[in-house]
């Protein structure tokens, strides 16, 4: 009966290790880079998919940056490096999979053959011109320590046999598909950005808001909810036409946006309309922002009509779990907004049940 105290993952790990190592040892080593420089990238690709994060620089930091990350996510319980003649010796104590590697010592002069990390490293290398030489290694398995010395070498080792031409159709016909399936990604980024997003002004849509709120008033903080509206903007449509009006909405929404933060939320709900989410904020703050917009709206004449314009805004500030949803909240800051409209309009009124 196998050893309960080790886990079937572990030793699926070491054997997933073993057996990918053994398999490329049958061919030339360094014919394999090709291959490792691959699944390197690809081990890249889906850890940070996961939100692993490799402080990625774009220089030659970053391949001591794949070290830290895989060590920090328990890849070895601790690594110590020393310096020797011959290079870094990196003294492993409780790495991951060591007894794979130990057994492929055996049959390849490289037991790191197919050691993610050392695909991930190959491939970093690589966008420099270099590579990872291995010029040393021991292992003890009994006490958890492997011992490696790896010098960073310039170029490339040379292929001893050249790739069939059908494994590099096959290659060919993979990396098609992943640039495919990537410009595939973009597009469907895309038009989701262009569905949540008001063609007019590039802030975000009705749709869009009331998508990312749902559960915004129940948030554990403060937040103060503003509904905002362009005073007199039929009359300006009227008097001057709709392309003129559309330019005094998108001055209006540069001017409003001169005054949020980056957390803050922005959106036209359609006309001359708009809401504000001022996350984790007072409500003396929120009163303050609201000032400076109408301020500012109200203090510049807008394009060679140098038409003057202002805005009239309504309030709530709720406390957690206040309301029960977004349009509860858009509700009462209509109402507050109704209040300001009538009592003269280029003011803010603030709701009050």
């Amino acid at each position: 009966m196998p050893d309960n105290n080790i886990h079937f993952k572990e030793i699926l790990y070491e054997a997933l290790l073993y057996s990918f190592g053994k398999t490329l040892a049958k061919y030339d080593v360094f014919s394999q880079n090709k291959i490792i420089e691959d699944v390197g990238r690809e081990i890249i690709l889906y850890l940070k998919e996961f939100g692993f994060d490799f402080n990625i620089q774009n220089n030659e930091s970053d391949i001591m940056a794949i070290y830290e990350m895989f060590i920090k996510n328990g890849f070895a319980k601790n690594a110590e490096v020393v310096s020797t003649p011959k290079g870094d010796k990196v003294i492993w104590k409780g790495l991951y999979g060591a007894r794979a590697y130990e057994r492929l010592a055996n049959v390849t002069e490289n037991p790191f053959i197919s050691c993610p990390l050392n695909a991930c490293l190959l491939y970093e290398a690589r966008k420099y011109n270099k590579y990872l030489k291995l010029i040393e290694m021991k292992f003890d398995i009994d006490n958890d320590i492997a011992e490696t010395i790896e010098v960073l070498e310039s170029g490339y080792p040379q292929a001893s046999e050249e790739f069939s031409t059908q494994t590099l159709e096959s290659a060919q016909l993979i990396d098609i598909a992943d640039k495919k399936e990537l410009a595939l990604k973009e597009a469907n980024k895309k038009i989701l950005k262009l569905a949540n997003t008001d063609h007019l002004t590039g802030i975000m849509n009705r749709r869009a808001v009331f998508e990312i709120t749902q559960q915004l008033c129940q948030e554990s903080t403060n937040n103060a909810i503003f509904m905002l509206d362009i005073d007199n903007f039929k009359s300006i449509n009227d008097t001057y036409g709709h392309n003129i009006g559309d330019e005094v909405i998108q001055h209006i929404v540069k001017k409003c946006s001169q005054n949020l933060r980056e957390k803050d939320i922005f959106a036209r709900l359609g006309g001359e309309e708009f809401t504000i989410v001022l996350r984790d904020i007072t409500l003396e703050k929120s009163l303050e922002v609201a000032q400076r917009i109408i301020d500012d709206i109200a203090e510049e004449p807008i394009g060679k009509h140098q038409i003057t314009t202002t805005m009239s805004i309504g309030i709530i500030h709720n406390h957690p779990k206040k309301y029960d949803s977004f349009s509860q909240a858009l509700n009462d800051a209509d109402k507050a907004l109704y209040k300001a409209k009538h009592s003269g309009k280029n003011q803010y009124r603030l709701f009050d049940e």
